[in-house]
């Protein structure tokens, strides 16, 4: 916890982008093409999760519990940079 909690902002980013692969390969999976992807979303294009589709709690868990390990050597590595260049006053902010 101690490492995520230093490391918090940094692992918002990369989640956000981790889950938004997730869902296209989950998307792709189903054997939806590209095109579809496209159209999915009237606002946003690339939505990845078509109308009426979904996942089931235990999925849903599964994934979280992947990105969280997925993710944890790397707020680590990061968490260590981090302590050891403190001159680097711009690190904190991530």
């Amino acid at each position: 916890m101690v490492t995520f909690g230093r490391t918090a902002f940094f692992y918002y980013i990369l989640h956000l982008y981790l889950i938004h692969i997730v869902a296209a390969v989950f998307f792709f999976a189903r054997g939806h093409t590209f095109a579809e992807a496209k159209n999915v979303g009237e606002r946003f294009p690339f939505m990845y999760v078509a109308p009426g589709e979904g996942n089931g709690l235990l999925v849903v868990y599964a994934v979280w519990l992947g990105v969280v390990l997925i993710l944890y050597p790397l707020c680590k590595k990061y968490d260590q940079y981090k302590t050891a260049h403190k001159e680097k006053w711009w690190l904190s902010y991530i």
